[in-house]
């Protein structure tokens, strides 16, 4: 502050000074402009010699008048001369100084620039050190993590999931907290991780979860005919039918021996309401896998659907063979059993299929079409009513189900359906 102070007076002395040189140099030209010459006339007489000698001082009056205003303007000339040299001087004094500032500027800024700088570097190299750090300790986790994924085992999405892998969902699951922190800061984890989240997402019925964990597990590793098996699967989860028919057949592409790919694209196509196809495809599962109980159990659905109730009902024999604690193949059964006339038989199905899982609403409701038929009233409105408890739209379904005709002017029905 105080040299720009400094600075300021110095320019206004030299501007001061500059003024009164003007002002000089202005005043002595107006005393040559004032000068005048003053010469006494000499009286004039009629002779010929006084007029001669007026006319000899006339002469050299002129002469020293013009000799005077030549020193006068010489002087002027120089004056004016000196006072543009003095101002040149001054100019280039104010131009030094201004130089002189600004290159002291520009060092003070250079300097701090500098400074900053090199704090700047120290931080950077901090930042590095520590970035690296993080990385080491980013990568260790990762490895530990990757581990012990792997440790768990691939994860496959089943109708009907084992003991063994819901024991796996289990452990998977408790990696989780690691699994938030790697993520946190940008951890890139590898397939097995991606794939395995998704199967565990699935069988928490989070199926958009379970898609996009698939989806990321199939960029990692495109050519993976399992995770185009399971993406279907979820896709089909989600109704998303045609997708999850794509899927499926990408998966037989790349294995055209997948057992489990064929008998997901015939429930597939099942749901597409494309029974032959989908009876052709659990053969073809078959072939590949002779002991695959949920793909006898999925031949028989088709077979039902195409009014071939015999052959449905030794198809879910056949799964019940292989897998007797299956309850929906138990429940088929029953269903393949009344188709047939059967109604005893089918309602010991029924019971059975209810010990394996008694939370299953649809077991209830054909089970109390059964009573109904056979005009055990108490013992088809029980059925009913829980059918309803677990799935109200069963409610919906019995207003026109023919096998509740015996009992649908029963008090005790009206109030349960119609709610009157």
């Amino acid at each position: 502050m105080n040299f720009s102070k400094q600075c300021i007076i110095f320019i206004l002395s030299i501007l001061i000074f500059s003024s009164i040189s003007y002002a000089s140099v202005a005043n002595e030209d107006m005393v040559y402009n004032n000068t005048t010459i003053h010469n006494s006339p000499t009286s004039a007489v009629d002779t010929g010699e006084t007029i001669r000698s007026e006319d000899t001082m006339n002469d050299e009056n002129y002469l020293l008048l013009a000799n005077q205003n030549l020193d006068r303007s010489l002087n002027l000339l120089s004056s004016i001369l000196d006072s543009i040299m003095l101002l040149l001087t001054f100019i280039g004094i104010i131009i030094t100084a201004l130089s002189g500032i600004a290159l002291y500027i520009i060092r003070n800024y250079n300097n701090k620039f500098k400074n900053i700088k090199n704090e700047a570097d120290v931080l950077l190299n901090d930042a590095k050190e520590k970035h690296a750090e993080l990385s080491r300790i980013l990568t260790s986790a990762r490895d530990k993590f990757e581990d012990e994924v792997k440790d768990v085992g691939d994860i496959t999405i089943e109708k009907h999931p084992s003991s063994e892998t819901l024991e796996k969902v289990k452990k998977f699951d408790s990696l989780a907290n690691l699994t938030e922190f790697l993520e946190m800061f940008g951890a890139k984890l590898n397939f097995d991780y991606y794939f395995n989240l998704s199967s565990s997402n699935y069988y928490k019925n989070e199926y958009e979860k379970s898609l996009k964990a698939i989806n990321k597990a199939l960029d990692l590793n495109p050519d993976d005919a399992e995770a185009w098996n399971n993406k279907g699967v979820t896709l089909g989860d989600l109704g998303r039918h045609e997708e999850a028919l794509e899927a499926h057949n990408k998966a037989l592409e790349l294995n055209p021996d997948y057992a489990d790919a064929w008998n997901n694209k015939g429930v597939v196509l099942g749901n597409l309401d494309r029974h032959e196809e989908a009876l052709e495809a659990y053969k073809k599962a078959l072939e590949l896998n002779p002991d695959y109980a949920d793909a006898w159990n999925n031949k028989g659905v088709a077979l039902s659907y195409l009014g071939r109730h015999e052959e449905a009902l030794e198809a879910y024999k056949k799964a019940i063979d292989l897998d007797p604690e299956n309850a929906e193949a138990w429940n088929n059964k029953g269903v393949a059993l009344r188709d047939l006339g059967r109604h005893e038989e089918a309602l010991e199905a029924y019971k059975k299929a209810l010990d394996l899982n008694p939370d299953d609403a649809e077991i209830w409701y054909n089970k109390a079409g059964i009573e109904a038929i056979n005009n055990s009233i108490s013992e088809s409105l029980f059925d009913l009513k829980m059918a309803i408890k677990i799935d109200s739209k069963f409610r919906e379904t019995a207003k026109t189900e023919d096998d509740f005709d015996n009992i649908k002017s029963n008090h005790d029905f009206v109030m349960l359906v119609h709610g009157k």
